[in-house]
């Protein structure tokens, strides 16, 4: 053999160990140790065989489990409507972007849905005074509705991974997590579905309020209407000279200004950067310029609070009253004086 000759590969040379993702700490996982997930409902079982169709490797399926939903590599995931979102830490430093999308369900279904548990007195009590709902599946059967999946639905997946697969294990590992979760709320599956909780308890609110006006049906207890809201059983035209008068009532209103009770708002709303790859910590630095303006903003109007007060106190207060002198005691009596005892003989 020549020295210029390449070399023959090694014969059954071991195919190299991949090492596990990067380790976190406080990330979402599994409560089931072992894979297959067993025990799981029609709704929550529904969403986990969508995956599976998409995901035929079993080698790729137990990595997911073990390494990254049973190892807890998942930092959040947040149930949109039509969607999942997820970041979930992997190899490298920074966590991946995982977006799965699920069918929703079309609005003249959820209009059904709708109807048939705004007349379930029981359910939508329960829903209407905020309690768990776990029977929600049973409004959607009535309203002839399926909350779970079918065979047909697909799922689909958006990442900044590159992964070029048709269902990467990072989508997998969101599932996996998802369907636990919604088999102890099935909200959260009526989420992705296209309906978050607020907005099912509003539409289902003026629902049975627009049924009580058509039945004439009158709450148990209707509050009393204070005196400066008589105007408003009034018809709109007689009201159309003063119609954009505010009313003396007007600076009683009170706006005080406070921090929001949840840090960067805006920012949470918008989620992560929409730069992948850049180097610059733009999120970062736009928390950093919103709590500065917030700090000035509000040390402004404290000391704006402070000028008023000060200006709208009075210059001359009264002076405060004297003590009054404490009366005067009243006359001792005469000192008595005892002569000396006789003496008896």
């Amino acid at each position: 053999m020549s020295p210029s000759s390449p070399l023959p590969p090694p014969a059954n040379r071991p195919e190299p160990v991949r090492p596990p993702p990067r380790r976190i700490t406080g990330g979402l996982t599994l409560r089931s140790t072992a894979w297959p997930i067993v025990g799981l409902g029609t709704v929550a079982q529904s969403l986990l065989d969508a995956a599976l169709r998409l995901v035929t490797d079993e080698a790729i399926i137990q990595e997911t489990f073990t390494d990254f939903a049973l190892r807890g590599q998942t930092r959040s995931l947040i149930y949109t409507p039509g969607a999942l979102d997820a970041f979930i830490q992997g190899h490298r430093y920074r966590p991946y972007t995982v977006q799965v999308q699920v069918p929703v369900i079309p609005p003249q279904a959820w209009e059904r849905v709708v109807a048939a548990i705004a007349a379930d007195v029981p359910l939508a009590t329960r829903l209407l005074a905020g309690e768990e709902i776990e029977n929600i599946d049973s409004a959607f059967d009535a309203a002839g509705v399926h909350l779970a999946l079918s065979e047909t639905d697909l799922l689909s997946r958006t990442t900044d991974s590159a992964d070029t697969s048709q269902f990467c294990k990072h989508a997998l590992c969101a599932v996996l997590l998802a369907a636990e979760a919604i088999d102890t709320n099935p909200l959260h599956m009526m989420t992705v579905r296209g309906m978050t909780r607020d907005e099912l308890v509003e539409r289902v609110r003026q629902r049975r309020a627009l049924a009580s006006s058509v039945t004439g049906a009158v709450s148990a207890y209707e509050p009393p209407r204070p005196p400066e809201a008589e105007h408003l059983g009034r018809a709109i035209e007689a009201d159309l000279d003063g119609f954009w008068d505010a009313g003396p009532t007007l600076r009683e209103v009170e706006t005080p200004l406070i921090g929001p009770e949840v840090s960067h708002p805006l920012l949470r709303r918008l989620g992560p950067s929409p730069f992948p790859n850049g180097q610059f910590p733009l999120a970062g630095l736009l928390a950093t310029c919103y709590d500065v303006a917030s700090e000035y903003v509000l040390s402004e109007t404290d000391a704006e609070a402070d000028e008023i007060s000060e200006s709208t106190a009075d210059p001359n207060p009264p002076a405060a009253d004297a003590p009054s002198e404490p009366p005067p005691l009243p006359p001792m009596p005469p000192k008595r004086t005892l002569g000396k005892a006789k003496r008896k003989n």
